[in-house]
Order: structure tokens, then sequence, then C-alpha cells
């Protein structure tokens, strides 16, 4: 069985921090009143317990690795508490934590974040259980499930690591904190814990049917830990032995699967694929042996593995004598036989059953908060952020569901498709478009922007024509003097970052012209709408169809329009409203704050100021919950009675508010290509530099290779004229 060894750490010093920012945080309470003697000894045996742990984690490996995986336990919940009362980061309380790499000897990782020393921990943790796993011994049951345990809390410990790593944003410190590296010893410990579940499963006598699915799932778990090892990261760093190992698992399960597969059809007679199962079993157990010769495997494991291969072979060997004798029964091929579905009975165990916190473990600084009130606090928090996270996505659910059901509706236009005038919100949107240059001045941006795009298109061409002249200027040296090529190092060699940034360069003014073009397909698209618009305000109401007068319409419509209005103004309320509920529910979050209660008052129940907390809340949920009704009422509404409104419409004011409709579209799609054009112009100018200082150095590279050769064969003239000149090329490199 594999196991690994504990990562080493530096030793930490947490007094000096602790007392500057616990006395700063007495001051803060106090002020002239606190006594800072008096601060230092209040907390003077919290400190010393702190660092008395943490010293202990450095020696878990040398006694008792059970009394190790305790001592770790100890000081990752110590340290677990004092997160949230001592602010240990970069900026605040700075404490160095350093943790040397366990497979690259030399390498270390340095972080404020205590989450480094929890990481430290809880790889140690899994370090301990994977060596207790593997040297338990596993000839009986009981062992078999001891070191089944240990091997899925090393997993556990490992997952939990991984998690901590990515929630904190550490990033792979070190090559064994790497999540490619953890992910790997990871599957390794499950794939070891389900062949301790396996073992015992042959114990106890189960069924063929039921072996063949666990071997399965020990042939999955080991695959899967091989494929991760194969990494690059991995496969550099870690012993090559445990890819030999594994490939020796993974091969001896599959000729397992293939066993109990063929007891299980030799059970029902069909002897044909028990000798197809069993040649494929025997191929395997074959395959295993070669791995465990490779990995230098114990005596123990090769003669396991070669009291698997008797069996099998004296298996086949009387299976074939009796199919040939007797049966006669064609062997088939195993890829036309069913897959077994691997069962996989093993997983890691969560941090909270593999570190539960027990009264017995002593928690510093119960003054700053109750020991007893951080569990319960953090999961207040958890619940706040959960209450916070889906009120707020239910309420811009909802208000995206109203702003749609608007934009669908085009209340604007329907209010205003009786009688003769242009509704406001088009006039004020003509009017802008107006004010800011109309149709033409968008037109002369556009102008603008082809035109300084042209220009950079010809700034890259120049770019391009330098490189592909040095390059051809290199080449005919290189034909000319073929024999002294290698004095000096071949273009493609050193301009490759200049190369890669050119085409870099060329994608983007590429993925731009593309936008352009659309830009320029959408103004023609609503060419004659911009121009019908910034015709002006009384153009447009001249050629506005007339509905005539209000009451040529039926009086159900006329009805209908009135109470849709009364429910579109109902339901900006609602609207108006919820941006407050939101203002409202974030203000109670700021101000609930029951861990600075619960420190102030040490005697008032903490359970009590939790749950008033929370309650605190209910007010605001239920004012939620009434809006979004009242938006549902209102929605339902409208669209009952637009309809009705549209359908009692006037042939005149079906075609006036056809054509308020086109116009508001065209507003709209102007904004936009304003928008665009305005962005695109602004592009091209910022990436006009851009190519104009890479043209720059790519010429000043040209020019530094043209002297270099110029004096390369100044110097090949003289020595072909017998003169006996050195010179040196100086190399030159991009800059």
């Amino acid at each position: 069985m594999l196991s690994f060894q504990c990562k080493q750490s530096d030793p930490v010093q947490f007094r000096k921090p602790f007392e500057k920012y616990l006395f700063e945080l007495e001051t803060t309470k106090l002020g002239a009143k606190a006594k800072k003697q008096k601060v230092l000894s209040e907390y003077d045996n919290d400190i010393a317990m702190l660092e008395k742990s943490r010293n202990n984690i450095k020696n878990v490996e040398t006694g008792s690795l059970d009394d190790g995986l305790n001592i770790l336990a100890k000081y990752y919940h110590q340290l677990r508490s004092i997160e949230s009362k001592i602010p240990i980061n970069e900026s605040q309380v700075r404490i160095p934590f350093v943790w040397h790499d366990s497979v690259r000897r030399g390498k270390k990782a340095t972080s404020y974040d205590p989450a480094l020393d929890l990481c430290g921990v809880l790889f140690n943790h899994a370090s301990l259980s994977s060596q207790i796993g593997a040297a338990t011994d596993r000839s009986t049951v009981d062992g078999l499930k001891a070191s089944c345990k240990h091997f899925q809390n090393a997993a556990g410990a490992l997952g939990g690591c991984r998690d901590l790593i990515s929630l904190r944003g550490l990033g792979a410190m070190t090559t064994d904190l790497s999540v490619e590296a953890l992910s790997m010893v990871e599957g390794v410990m499950l794939a070891q814990a389900q062949h301790c579940f396996c073992e015992k499963a042959l114990r106890d006598g189960m069924k063929e049917s039921i072996l063949s699915k666990l071997c399965q799932g020990a042939v999955d778990l080991f695959t899967a830990a091989l494929n991760q090892f194969q990494n690059q990261i991995v496969s550099s760093n870690y012993n090559k032995n445990w890819s030999s190992l594994l490939e020796m698992h993974v091969h001896h399960y599959t000729a397992k699967v293939h066993h109990h597969l063929a007891k299980e059809a030799q059970e029902k007679q069909e002897h044909g694929i028990v000798l197809a199962h069993l040649g494929k079993a025997y191929d395997e157990i074959q395959q295993s042996k070669m791995y465990s010769k490779s990995a230098n495997a114990s005596d123990i494991v090769n003669v396991f593995l070669s009291s698997i291969e008797d069996a099998i072979v004296r298996e086949l060997n009387q299976t074939q004598k009796d199919n040939d004798l007797i049966y006669n029964l064609p062997v088939p091929e195993l890829s036309k036989l069913p897959r077994v579905q691997g069962k996989v009975m093993v997983k890691g165990t969560t941090l909270e059953t593999l570190l539960p916190f027990t009264e017995d473990i002593e928690i510093p600084f119960r003054t700053l908060l109750p020991s007893i009130a951080v569990t319960a606090l953090t999961k207040y928090k958890t619940e706040v952020e959960e209450l916070e996270t889906k009120q707020l996505e239910l309420m811009t659910k909802e208000s995206n569901i109203a702003k749609g059901v608007l934009a669908e509706l085009n209340l604007s236009v329907l209010f205003d498709s009786s009688g003769s005038e242009i509704p406001v919100s088009i006039q004020e949107g003509v009017n802008k478009i107006i004010e800011s240059g109309g149709f033409q001045h968008i037109q002369g941006l556009l102008q603008q922007v082809m035109s300084t795009s042209n220009e950079n298109k010809d700034i890259l061409r120049q770019i391009e024509g330098v490189i592909e002249a040095e390059f051809a200027q290199d080449a005919k040296m290189r034909s000319d003097f073929p024999h002294m090529r290698d004095r000096i190092t071949e273009s493609n060699k050193i301009n490759g970052n200049l190369k890669a940034t050119t085409q870099s360069l060329a994608q983007k003014l590429k993925a731009a012209s593309d936008a352009d073009d659309l830009v320029k397909q959408k103004m023609h698209k609503y060419k004659q709408s911009f121009e019908m618009i910034c015709l002006g305000v009384n153009k447009l109401k001249e050629k506005c169809p007339n509905s005539g007068k209000e009451g040529s319409a039926s009086q159900d419509s006329i009805k209908a329009i009135n109470i849709t209005k009364e429910a579109f103004k109902k339901l900006e309320i609602v609207l108006e409203r919820r941006e407050n509920l939101i203002k409202k529910l974030h203000l109670n979050i700021e101000k609930t704050d029951p861990e600075k209660e619960i420190i102030q008052n040490p005697t008032k129940p903490y359970t009590e100021i939790l749950d008033a907390s929370l309650h605190s809340f209910d007010p605001i949920l239920k004012e939620i919950e009434e809006n979004i009704a009242q938006q549902e009422t209102c929605i339902a509404t409208l669209m009952e009675y637009t309809q009705k409104a549209r359908s009692g419409q006037t042939e005149s004011s079906q075609k006036r508010e056809e054509f308020l409709q086109n116009i508001n579209i065209g507003i709209n799609a102007f904004r936009e290509v304003s928008e665009n054009v305005q962005e695109g112009l602004a592009w091209h100018s910022r990436f006009q530099e851009t190519l104009n200082s890479h043209l720059q150095r790519v010429s000043e590279f040209s020019s530094s290779r043209r002297l270099e050769k110029q004096l390369f064969a100044e110097s090949l003239s003289k020595e072909f004229a017998g003169m006996t000149v050195t010179a040196v090329a100086v190399p030159i490199s991009e800059k």
C-alpha cells in the first residue's frame, strides 16, 4: 500500500503580533484607560497555549501516529477558532506561515493567510492517516475495515485541503499543494480504500456478480489515479514506482473482474463465456506481475499475484478440457459481452467527521468570542449569505420579467395611439438624436472609423513587411555563406515573440473590422428610419397616421386603455418599492452584527442573540413576498387589458401604433449604432498607438540585425583577403 510523508514547516511567532493587536483592540474599547500590561497578562496563557500547540505539530511523525492525529486536530480547531477573532492577514496582524514542499526539497511557500497553516495541518493529517492505513494488519476483517477507514480519512483531508486552497485563493504554492498533486494522491487513497473493501467483500463470501462490480470499481479508481499521475507536474516530481504500482493494481483488478465474471458464468454452465473471461484474466494477471516487478513490489505482493495466477490457470485448463471433450461451445469475443458497471463503495471522509470538535479541546481567547458560539455563528453567517443571495436573485429575476413584459407590450405607443400627437418619449428621443448631430454626424464618425481602420491595416502591413524583409536578408546571407551559418543566430530563433505579437495584433484588427462591418450593415438596414427620425418631430407628426377622435374607438377599448394605464402606474410603484427593499435588506445586514453583540454581552445566551438577528429579517421577507405578488397582479391586468385595448382599436389607430413602434425601434437602433461607432473610433485610435509602438520595436530589431550582419560580412571579407581580424558578432535579441 502507498503512503506519503508529512510536510515540514518553520516555527511561527504569534506573541508579538498578537500582543500588538490585542492592545489596540482594548484601546479601541477603553481609550486611555487601557493598560498594556494588564491586557498582555490577560491573554498571556492563550498565546502560550497556541504557540505550544503549533510547536507540537512539527513532530507528529516522531511519536505515536494516532497521537499525531489528535495533535493536528487540536491545533486545527484552535487556529480555526481564532480566525474569526483576530484578523491574521498581510495588512493587519502580519504572521508569516512557511511550509516546505514534501516532494521537491528546497522549495517552500510563505503566506500571511492562516489558510496555508490549515492546509499544512490537513496535508499532514492525510499523511499520518495514509501511513496508519498502510501499516495496519489487513489479514483480518477488522484490519481491513480499519485500513479502509484510514485511507478514506486521508482522501477526505486531501480533498478538504484542495477545497480550502481554492476557496481562499492560495494557488499552487508548492508542488505537493497543487490541485494536480492533491487530486492524484486523493485518488490513490480512495483506490486503496476500495481495495480493502473488495478484500473484505471476498472474505464475507459475497456473490460473484457483486464482487465483479466492486472490483470494477477498484479498476475505475486506480485508472483515474493513474491518469492523474501522468500530469507533468505530478509525474516529474513523484516516485515513478507509484505509477508502476498503480498500473499493477489496474491489471490486477481487471483480472479479478474477469475471474469473478468467469465464476458467475460457470454457475450458469456458460462454458464459452467462462473461457473468454478466464483468458482475459490470465492476460491481465501477467501484466500485473510485470508491473509488480518494475515497481520492486514486496515478496508478499508477488506471492499474492502468483496465487491468483495459479487459480486462473487451473480453472482455465480444466474448463478448456471440459469444453473440448464435452460441450464444444464457441468462445465469444469479449467486446461482444456486456461490460460490468463498477460499484464504488468508498468516499473521502468529510472534515466534520474527520476532525470533530470535542469539549476537551482547549480554545484560546475565549473572552474574545465564546467558543461554543463559533459553530453557530458560522452557520448564521452562511444562512444570512444564502438569504441575501436568494432574495436578490428573486427580486432581480422578477424585475427582469416585468421589464420584459413592458418591452413586449410597448405601452407608451399604445397609450398614444389615439389622437395626432407624437408621444413625449419619442419626441425626447428624436430631439436628442438631432442635438447629437443626427444621421450625418454618425455617418461622419463611421467614415473616421473606417479611415482609422485602414491606417491601422497599413501600419500592420508595414510591420509584416519589415519582418519579412529581415527574414529574406537573413536567408540570403545563409545561402551566400553556408559554411558560416552557425556564427550568427537564425532570425526564426529570436524573432518568435515579435511574430507572435504581430499575429495577435492582426487577429484583433480582423475582429474589430468584422465588428465595424456589422455596424455598417445595421446602419444600412435602418438608414431610412434614421433619415426619417432626423426630419424632426413636426415632420414625423405630419407623416404619422391620425387615429382621429378618441370617440372613434370602441368604449370597451377606451375603458381597457384606462385600466391598463392604471395597472402600469401601480407596476411602476411596485418596482420603485423593490429598489427600496433591496436597500433595506442590505442595511439590515450591515446593522445586524450578532458577533459583536455576543462579545459585548458574554452573559446573554448566544442562541438568543442569533435567533433575534435572524428574525429581524422576517418583516423584510414578508414585504418582498407581497411586492412580488403585487407585480404578478399588475402584469396579469396589463396583459389582459392590453389585448382588449388593441382588439378594439380602429384601423387608423392600428396604423398609427405601427408607425410609432417603427420610430421607437429606429431610435433604439440609432442609440446602439451611435455607441458602437464611438466605441469603435476610440478603440482604433488606441490600437493605432499600440501598432506604432510595435512598429518601432520591429524596426529597431531589424536595424540591429542589419548592423550585425554588415559587421559579419566585413569580417568575412577581411578574412578572405588574408587579414587576421576577428570580429565578434554581438547577439541581437528582441527588446
